[in-house]
């Protein structure tokens, strides 16, 4: 959950983990839209946050799951609140996600994925205990395979091969292993492929940003305009107009405002963002970086843009809150995995979900918390997580 308080700082904190256990006496565990939104109220209420008073926005992957899910939150809020006093709640979807599909579409084009399935066979053939050894006595690098899941895989699959590509003809490897060397056409290919891999690496870690250093939309809105200038074939992922963004409008009015161009709303954006009008108007604070010394493609893009904003006055509330990636919960996952070994098989779905949530919100409590509640004496305040728990 995530919002943006008083003093126009964003506060983000994980307040549930979701994690599902089995039950007795159903076939399988229930992932519907339904589901998961009747388990968002509940968490929601446990906290004391309405849903259909305090709810801006969903953020998550391009799925439908999501985007269903965003429709039944917006449904329930008309019921609730009737055809005047509803607004629409939108599905603001991960950018990180649309970057990743971008580079997917890149590396799956024919003759490139041809390419890298040969570079990929190569480096398995050379993996194995005979042909590995006869690498090691020409050098101290190893094989690298593509992992499918990660195009920035592909990137470093393609450094390693021109690293090994020296050694290889000392190697003494059979005919069905030099087959999966690239020609040298094909090595000037990869060559091109690697160099067109640095903007999308450097917006990629950018997008993976937390905290005060996390982008805004608009932030990201510059880096997608920057790549589309550069390689326009992106334009079907990464543009304001793509069909995969489910809220163009809401998101169009979010990135005006937060760029100080609230004249450049059209009536359907103003109508988008209506919940965010504030009675008083504040100065809208620009959160992005000014620094020109960082050799960064995505930094420099950024600080670029952001000389080019006017620090207005805005009519509406604050809008960094407005988070422009699901990279969070990835995060989450990421550390449930490393909680979860299979020594730990045995885990209660409740304990795990305890261990995580304590581990995100680490900034909540202290060792002074713990040692209160192992004493059991004190008073802990409404900070600090064993409460919240």
């Amino acid at each position: 959950m995530t919002w943006t308080d008083s003093r126009g700082v964003v506060q983000e904190y994980n307040i549930c983990c979701g994690v599902q256990d089995e039950i007795e006496g159903e076939d399988d565990v229930d992932f519907s839209a339904e589901s998961l939104g009747d388990y968002i109220f509940d968490e929601l209420k446990l906290i004391g946050v309405d849903l259909f008073e305090d709810v801006d926005f969903i953020c998550g992957d391009n799925c439908a799951t999501n985007r269903k899910l965003a429709q039944l939150i917006t449904a329930r809020i008309l019921e609730n609140k009737g055809p005047a006093e509803a607004w629409t709640v939108p599905l603001v979807g991960c950018n990180s996600h649309r970057l990743n599909l971008c580079r997917q579409d890149f590396y799956n084009s024919e003759e490139r994925s041809l390419l890298l399935q040969k570079v990929d066979d190569f480096m398995r053939s050379v993996r194995t205990l005979k042909n590995s050894s006869k690498l090691r006595k020409q050098t101290d690098l190893f094989p690298q395979r593509k992992n499918s899941t990660r195009w920035t895989s592909c990137n470093d699959t393609m450094q390693k091969m021109k690293k090994l590509e020296p050694f290889i003809p000392a190697c003494g490897f059979d005919d069905t292993v030099l087959a999966n060397v690239p020609t040298a056409l094909e090595s000037a290919t990869l060559e091109e492929m690697i160099k067109t891999d640095g903007p999308f690496k450097s917006t990629s870690l950018a997008l993976q940003r937390g905290g005060d250093n996390r982008l805004s939309l608009a932030q990201v809105r510059d880096l997608f305009d920057k790549l589309i200038e550069a390689f326009p074939e992106t334009a079907g992922r990464l543009g304001p107009a793509s069909t995969i963004v489910q809220s163009p409008h809401f998101e169009n009015a979010v990135v005006k405002v937060q760029s100080g161009q609230e004249g450049c709303l059209s009536r359907l954006e103003k109508e988008k963002i209506k919940r965010f009008l504030q009675s008083t108007s504040v100065d809208e604070d620009d959160s992005s970086s000014d620094n020109d010394n960082d050799t960064n493609w995505a930094d420099k893009v950024i600080a670029q843009e952001a000389k080019r904003r006017k620090v207005l006055k805005s009519k509406y509330r604050p809008m960094h809150h407005i988070a422009s990636t699901s990279n969070i919960v990835e995060r989450l996952f990421s550390r449930a995995k490393l909680i979860m070994r299979p020594h730990r098989k045995l885990m209660s779905p409740y304990h795990l979900e305890l261990l995580i949530f304590l581990r995100s919100n680490r900034d909540l409590w202290n060792e002074e918390t713990v040692d209160k509640a192992i004493k059991k004496t004190g008073n802990l305040n409404d900070n600090e997580v064993i409460h919240i728990i």
